[in-house]
């Protein structure tokens, strides 16, 4: 798959890692999966003055834009003027990126590329747009679902955008039956676009018609302590990624109600989990479930959602076999098959 007489794409990713993604979670782990494909370079951030990264970033208006990733920024900047034939990829175009594409003049004579992923719906890139440092000043964007892409493209160029997506360690996040509840159990997890309405409304009905569920719920500490004094449900915050490995094994089936949704890490570790979920038909997330490996209802429907979850949860065979489609859904999107296509569209800009 390498152009002739190019070898391998020279590749410097740089992103400022998230809290709240466990140690085998989140958008980076393909790279853990492409130093075979491509010549990955793990660039140390530049060492500068927190004071004055502190100062710099202050001045800088968005909400999300602070000193680690201005640091982060200056290090892209950094390697577009000094490396050659090089692609330097902002793994958080949102958050980390504003002055790096300012030397692309400088950077395309050295052979360089800038390229950034996109993980907001639209509603946040407009929001976010015009912005021209965060997505004029870009040889690349790389959006991880189809609508995010389509809508990126309308704004930058179709030309300048490619789909990527979201993978999943199905090694870590797997199976294991014997771990599961004897009790009826739902999880939810998560808590960045969840509707937290529906979710309540969902706990009620369901307690209503079947009082023997539970919930177990992981999430954000401002949303764990109102929804942990619910009847019937058990919510935290910040749980070791082995609890949370435990959560989706034991559950019966995984409850999403959202807003709305690009790339989803929980989804994927409870499909890779193999367990059932019920999912609002929102954004992009039915591109990662495919059409028969959830359960997609319609936004803002209580009703709808707890009759999924009910049938889900009565009858043993249908859970059997959309977890099965579940687990054999996230194979798909392994890391190595992320590793793949981030690898092809490296190839593409430096062609």
């Amino acid at each position: 798959m390498e152009i002739e007489g190019q070898g391998s794409p020279r590749v410097s990713a740089l992103y400022v890692a998230h809290e709240h993604h466990s140690p085998h979670s989140g958008y980076p782990r393909f790279l853990d999966r492409i130093g075979e494909l491509v010549e990955l370079r793990r660039a140390r951030p530049w060492r500068l003055p927190r004071p004055l990264l502190d100062r710099a970033s202050a001045r800088i208006v968005y909400e999300w834009f602070g000193a680690p990733q201005l640091q982060i920024d200056l290090t892209a900047g950094r390697r577009l003027v000094t490396a050659r034939h090089e692609i330097v990829h902002l793994l958080y175009g949102e958050t980390d990126h504003f002055y790096a594409g300012r030397t692309l003049s400088l950077a395309a004579r050295r052979g360089n590329r800038l390229v950034a992923t996109f993980h907001q719906p639209p509603a946040v890139i407009d929001d976010l747009w015009p912005a021209p440092p965060l997505f004029e000043q870009l040889d690349h964007a790389i959006a991880l679902g189809p609508r995010a892409a389509r809508h990126l493209g309308g704004l930058i160029g179709a030309e300048r955008v490619s789909l990527g997506a979201l993978a999943v360690d199905v090694a870590a996040w797997r199976p294991d039956p014997s771990a599961r509840s004897a009790v009826p159990t739902c999880c939810f997890v998560g808590s960045w676009f969840r509707d937290f309405e529906l979710l309540r409304e969902v706990i009620a009905l369901v307690g209503k018609a079947e009082p023997r569920v539970r919930f177990e719920i992981v999430t954000s500490p401002e949303h764990a302590a109102a929804l942990d004094a619910l009847p019937r449900v058990r919510a935290r915050a910040g749980v070791p990624e082995a609890e949370l490995r435990s959560v989706y094994q034991r559950s019966w089936a995984h409850v999403m109600p959202l807003l709305d949704s690009v790339a989803n890490n929980a989804l994927l570790e409870g499909m890779a989990c193999g367990l059932p979920t019920v999912l609002t038909d929102v954004g992009d997330a039915p591109s990662y479930t495919g059409p028969d490996a959830a359960v997609l209802v319609p936004p803002r429907e209580p009703a709808a959602m707890t009759d999924a979850v009910l049938e889900l949860l009565n009858d043993a065979t249908a859970r059997d076999e959309l977890g099965r489609k579940a687990r054999e859904r996230a194979e798909s999107l392994d890391l190595d098959a992320g590793a793949r296509r981030h690898a092809e569209i490296y190839r593409q800009v430096r062609g």
